[in-house]
């Protein structure tokens, strides 16, 4: 027996025909054909993942308009679901994101010094002297102005309270029929991330050192398969966002029919 499976204890006990169990029916796999995204992004369910609607808040004005622009369609074409641990998630981790922004933000302030003056009267007679020293009123003005202006936008930050650029788009653009949030019977996913965990078969065992040690990850892609299955179509899941050359740039996974 292997270091890893003692090192499982109470686990579930390794099954040494887990490939029989992964692929069933070993005839077809050399026939596989999947659909291209080109061929099926028209037609295709859009599901959000955390990670997504998390990008906004590293993003500007435009990008976020965009990003809005883009949901906003989607949802009019009924192309969007979102699961409802994605949801969760982004509940959680919009707190972290907006005391990033605040933390940065204040290093603004901190990390500048105020002038280091001194009086040197022997160059009182220099005209050069005296421009040195309107330089320096003018520098103390602004940067008490600046220290101003900062702290002004410090508490507008501090003062988000589910009214953020980001939760105020999502707010209206993401109804209640879009957030599709299957129940599941716990002990049953908890005995399934096990499995997956022993037999590393991702999602579930690549994200056991997470908080919830990879049950919100299963959960988000057996809510991708109900969703897949329920309306007979196929997924297209947005896992990442980035702002290129003007264009979002859309990191995509689609749903492959009889995944488990």
């Amino acid at each position: 027996m292997s270091e890893d499976r003692k090192k499982k204890g109470n686990a579930e006990e390794f099954d040494i025909f887990i490939l029989s169990t992964t692929f069933p029916q070993a005839s077809t796999l050399f026939n596989i054909r999947l659909p291209s995204v080109e061929n099926i992004k028209n037609n295709a369910i859009v599901v959000l993942d955390t990670n997504a609607l998390l990008v906004p808040y590293n993003t500007g004005k435009d990008s976020l308009l965009q990003i809005g622009n883009t949901y906003r369609s989607l949802v009019a074409e009924g192309h969007l679901r979102i699961p409802g641990q994605v949801a969760r998630e982004f509940a959680k981790n919009r707190a972290n994101k907006i005391t990033e922004i605040h933390q940065q933000f204040s290093r603004k302030v901190s990390g500048l010094n105020p002038l280091q003056k001194g009086r040197y009267p022997l160059l009182d007679s220099l005209k050069e002297y005296k421009e040195v020293l309107e330089f320096e009123e003018n520098i103390d003005d602004l940067y008490k102005q600046y220290k101003e202006a900062v702290q002004k936008v410090l508490v507008k930050i501090r003062g988000w309270n589910w009214n953020d650029p980001v939760s105020e788009l999502y707010g209206g653009i993401f109804a209640e029929e879009i957030i599709i949030d299957p129940r599941f019977d716990r002990e049953e996913l908890k005995a399934e991330l096990n499995r997956r965990q022993v037999h590393k078969i991702p999602p579930g065992y690549k994200d056991s050192s997470k908080d919830d040690s990879g049950i919100g990850d299963l959960m988000i892609w057996f809510t991708i398969l109900d969703i897949g299955k329920t309306m007979q179509s196929n997924i297209i899941l947005f896992q990442e966002m980035k702002k290129l050359t003007g264009n979002i740039v859309v990191k995509i996974k689609p749903y492959i029919q009889g995944s488990n």
